[in-house]
């Protein structure tokens, strides 16, 4: 017997205009008596050539660099997601308010004088400052701003102890890029400028040709 290597390096298959590409195609126009190698069973294959009794094995498989460690020039950041980060802002913002209202209503009914009362800027950055653990500047005799502002330092507490543990878990444990480990991961990536490539003619490059799967 003699043993040839197909010149094209291909497993093959049938094509749209009836040719047979790679080791089928030798077999299929019996250039050679078989063909040996994992090749993959599909319904194209089976119209030109016939198979042996088939086994299993698994050798596929999706290679990519190796994840790399993400920057740390903004971990101060990382602890919170964008969204919870606006969130936080936004909350800043509703509390100055209120409480503005609340000390301008107070000022009204108790006809205290223009200069006394603080101005929406001066609530502003004092609510910022508690949130940053500063202290409190705000003159808070009267019990509706007691109220609100000791729901306001719990409030700030809670974040304060959450982002607190969370950088301290971010510092000392490295980021990594996420891995791509499945083929839902491999459409994610293409969206991102990843380049896939596979073996022409191969059973992987059918599949992905001929399949009406939606991987989300």
């Amino acid at each position: 017997y003699r043993v040839v290597v197909q010149e094209d390096g291909q497993w093959g298959g049938s094509q749209p205009d009836g040719t047979v590409t790679g080791m089928i195609g030798v077999v299929a126009r019996q250039e050679a008596h078989l063909a040996i190698d994992e090749i993959t069973i599909t319904a194209a294959r089976k119209t030109v050539v016939d198979f042996t009794r088939p086994y299993f094995m698994e050798s596929s498989a999706c290679i990519s660099r190796a994840p790399e460690e993400k920057s740390r020039a903004f971990a101060v950041l990382s602890p919170f997601t964008t969204e919870v980060w606006l969130s936080i802002a936004l909350s800043v913002i509703g509390i100055s308010i209120v409480l503005f209202l609340i000390g301008f209503l107070i000022g009204q009914y108790q006809e205290e004088e223009e200069d006394a009362v603080l101005s929406l800027q001066e609530v502003t950055f004092n609510m910022y400052r508690n949130l940053v653990v500063q202290g409190n500047r705000l003159p808070t005799v009267q019990w509706p701003l007691r109220c609100v502002l000791v729901a306001w330092y719990l409030y700030c507490y809670y974040v304060y102890a959450l982002y607190s543990g969370t950088l301290t878990a971010v510092l000392a444990i490295p980021a990594f890029e996420k891995p791509i480990d499945t083929l839902s991961d491999v459409l994610e990536a293409t969206r991102h400028g990843f380049y896939p490539v596979v073996i022409k003619e191969s059973s992987i490059d059918y599949m992905f040709k001929v399949s009406v799967a939606v991987w989300l």
